[in-house]
């Protein structure tokens, strides 16, 4: 047979009548030149397809074009020349401010620049060598010839950039984190984006974000106002004119970021124009994507890991992300199981530990087990004190044994106490929560526990002569108020009428709520004294229930919105902040239904809004 022909034998061959083609080109990162296809045919016979060449060699005006965007528009060639290198910066810094204004007509396009790069270099000048090879011949003046005004840079060169609007960094807590700028609309980090490493991250505050910066934040009051309810926005018309009064004075530097965003409009436009507005009817989330803080959470090689505009959702998505990155496993070499005493090398605050993925910052927690103590690690430092309050506790229970054996006789000693104790469940587990409660009172009072063993040691020896006093005193005041709460429940167990239906559940919910399953240590050692309060208001209600039914259905159906407000928070009543409410409420039901009964401080539906407000728009 005949042996094959490649098409390639013929191209030394027949130079002079082939025909040839170049076609999408391109510019090569890794040569730092222009490149292009290249196809060649004889008669309509292809003999080379797609063959990579320099396109200088084809078609020097299309090279030159490619060398003029990418090396010296886009300084992308690695020409180490500080003339180019200044000209990219500056415009770079430029189109930074442009995407602050949110606006494209300011600086000057890339084909702008392109001309101008094309007027500064010589004609033959195609690619990065004879460029070199040029300014390296050229004199200072030639030289200084490339260089670009920040006037040709701007389509308007009077243009006044407003940087004081857009700060690089936004100090939070003394701690100052990188601000970002894309003009996107559609993109994730659209607006402007706060870094914040991962382990600064449960320190940021949700009530500083919501102030965005002082450029954008003129355009989030004005949406602000005109999303409010049709009733608000009449009583505020003309809103432009509003506008230009209350933003000046929110940013004074005494006022801005100072306080939650919603509860200071309130207050500013309460005084300014006398238009009550309840914080809760601000949709702060009910603006503009941009007008919202991009929150990006950042790992040590600034890669960004987690963003988004929801601080809590943000932290979520990291505390699931940071579980399935590191594993029992790998918690387990910080974690301890079985302590009967305060662990030999202390407790930190946080432990920082290394991981194929980076460093991490994590938050040991003493876990109260019954008999002793473990010591967990979490990645979110406000689960950290609830815990190991309970965990301390139960250390100082086990180093105090003997103590704990004379107040154990004397619960039993108690007929009237472990009889009403046994009907909110176990009698045991209710003993070890009354002397967890007192250890508590006695020797954790204060907000900060101890760190190492010489701090427990010498609080436990400080405060021990305390310990049974109060012990004793907490064993009364419990056996009262349960046995009041046991005659109560009887009383409002008999309310059989359905007209009773609506109040009754209310006082079972009530009830129920007070002596919960983690009573007594539910009630802090300052809230304690409040439960008898809270009784007698139940048993005045009870009293007067029958001769003002009507009055009491409209006060029982006003505090089932604020109870099932605090439920749709989700949160455990042992987060301080959730128990401050619960409490708020409990003060509210007394100025309801028994207003001759004193309360703490003054409530109102408003109080209780900005209450609720610092919660739903949470730090």
């Amino acid at each position: 047979g005949l042996a094959g022909i490649k098409p390639t034998w013929i191209e030394p061959f027949a130079r002079s009548f082939v025909n040839t083609k170049v076609h999408d080109h391109y510019w090569d990162s890794i040569k730092n030149d222009s490149r292009t296809y290249l196809d060649i045919s004889v008669h309509g016979l292809p003999i080379v397809q797609n063959r990579r060449v320099r396109l200088k060699d084809h078609d020097r005006s299309a090279a030159r074009e490619l060398f003029l965007t990418h090396a010296l528009a886009r300084d992308q060639a690695n020409l180490e020349i500080q003339e180019i290198s200044k000209n990219f910066e500056l415009r770079e810094s430029l189109l930074e401010t442009q995407s602050k204004e949110r606006r494209t007509d300011i600086v000057l396009s890339e084909d702008g620049v392109v001309e101008l790069y094309r007027k500064k270099v010589p004609d033959e000048i195609c690619d990065r060598t004879s460029f070199i090879r040029w300014y390296r011949t050229a004199d200072a003046k030639q030289r200084n010839k490339l260089l670009i005004q920040r006037e040709d840079f701007l389509h308007l060169p009077s243009y006044a950039i407003r940087e004081h609007a857009y700060p690089a960094e936004l100090e939070i807590n003394s701690v100052c984190y990188e601000l970002r700028y894309k003009f996107g609309p559609g993109h994730d980090d659209d607006g402007v984006s706060i870094r914040v490493p991962l382990a600064d991250l449960p320190k940021l505050h949700q009530s500083s974000l919501e102030w965005i910066v002082p450029g954008f934040f003129e355009e989030k009051c004005m949406e602000l106002l005109r999303r409010l309810p049709k009733q608000f926005r009449k009583q505020l018309a003309p809103i432009p004119e509003k506008i230009n009064e209350l933003v000046p004075l929110l940013l004074q530097d005494s006022q801005y970021r100072v306080g939650h965003l919603a509860e200071v409009l309130s207050q500013r436009i309460r005084a300014l124009f006398h238009v009550d507005i309840a914080t809760s009817v601000w949709s702060l989330d009910d603006v503009s994507k941009h007008l919202i803080m991009n929150v990006q959470t950042i790992d040590q090689k600034q890669n960004v890991i987690v963003q988004g505009r929801n601080l809590f959702e943000v932290r979520q998505r990291v505390q699931h992300l940071l579980e399935s990155h590191f594993d029992d496993s790998f918690k387990a070499q910080f974690e301890q199981q079985g302590l009967k005493t305060f662990p030999q090398s202390g407790l930190s605050r946080t432990i920082t530990a290394k991981s194929p993925t980076g460093t991490i910052v994590l938050f040991p927690v003493l876990v109260d087990r019954g008999d002793c103590v473990d010591i967990q690690v979490g990645f979110d430092e406000r689960d950290q004190y609830q815990g190991s309050l309970r965990g301390m506790c139960r250390l100082a229970l086990i180093r105090e044994h003997e103590t704990i054996n004379y107040l154990t006789s004397q619960f039993n000693n108690n007929r009237a106490l472990q009889l009403y104790s046994t009907t909110l469940g176990n009698l045991h587990d209710f003993r070890q929560l009354l002397f967890l409660t007192a250890a508590r009172d006695t020797f954790f009072p204060r907000p900060t526990l101890p760190e190492r063993e010489e701090e427990f040691r010498q609080v436990i020896e400080i405060q021990r002569q305390h310990f049974i006093p109060n012990a004793l005193k907490l064993m009364d005041l419990v056996s009262n108020a349960l046995s009041m709460r046991h005659h109560l429940m009887l009383r409002v167990e008999s309310l059989e009428k359905p007209v009773f239906q609506e109040s009754r559940e209310d006082l079972k919910q009530q009830l129920n709520s007070l002596f919960d399953s983690d009573f007594p240590f539910s009630f802090s050692n300052d809230r304690m004294p409040d439960l008898p309060r809270y009784l007698h208001g139940v048993k005045t209600r009870l009293d007067r229930l029958s001769g003002k039914l009507k009055k009491d259905l409209l006060a029982t159906r006003e505090i089932a919105r604020w109870q099932e407000r605090l439920a749709s928070l989700g949160v455990q009543r042992q987060h301080p902040y959730a128990d401050g409410l619960f409490h708020l409420l409990q003060e509210y039901r007394l100025s309801l239904f028994c207003q001759e009964l004193k309360t703490r401080t003054k409530l109102s539906p408003q109080r209780l809004e900005q209450a609720f407000a610092q919660w739903e728009h949470p730090k």
